[in-house]
């Protein structure tokens, strides 16, 4: 039996928590489009109304369609291995999004809870934003401060580079062996446990 490569990569794709998140939100468009629908036939809608249901709509509905693009594209979410750690970005941006963090940058792989679990690396300081993180103006800051508040441990550098466990399931073994493997100077650093 040959050994298992001490290389681990994860690629997007339907599992138990992406295929019911995009059932329930394109339900939830078609039930504010019907309502909407029924409310204009009855011309009963109001200008603020019609915005809110067109807001509902394209959130739930975009949600959807992200959700379902994720899933669908099969790309690479996550890769260890020599290189260093590979954050898979999202769609329809994949390329633009995507990080390559070499090992000499990271300090710890960090896992963490935020409504579904994350994965994100904590880099040495003074490094510029990693693509796909929220960059580096004020608004992003105060998005990323306000985010590490509610989740107690979790820097806001590392929140910011940070990837949801979503439409993918992450192997905390085959990452652990992997860090081990090839940098085992970097802390795994699992939140979440």
């Amino acid at each position: 039996m040959a050994a298992e490569s001490p290389e681990y990569e994860v690629r997007y794709g339907w599992n138990w928590r992406s295929a019911p998140l995009a059932v329930a939100l394109f339900a939830c468009c078609a039930a504010v489009l019907l309502a909407l629908v029924v409310e204009l036939v009855e011309n009963q809608v109001s200008a603020w109304d019609a915005l809110m249901y067109l807001l509902v709509l394209v959130i739930s509905g975009g949600g959807g369609l992200f959700v379902a693009l994720q899933a669908r594209s099969r790309a690479v979410a996550l890769r260890v291995d020599e290189k260093g750690v590979l954050l898979g970005g999202v769609p329809p941006r994949y390329r633009s999004t995507t990080a390559l963090v070499p090992w000499s940058e990271i300090e710890a792989v960090v896992l963490y809870r935020y409504m579904y679990l994350y994965i994100g690396v904590q880099r040495r300081p003074g490094l510029p934003p990693l693509p796909g993180s929220l960059g580096a103006g004020w608004i992003s800051r105060c998005i990323g401060h306000i985010n590490s508040s509610l989740v107690e441990g979790v820097a806001a550098d590392v929140m910011q580079s940070g990837r949801a466990v979503l439409c993918w399931k992450l192997d905390k073994e085959r990452l652990a062996g992997a860090v081990a493997h090839f940098a085992p100077q970097v802390d795994l650093v699992d939140t979440d446990a």
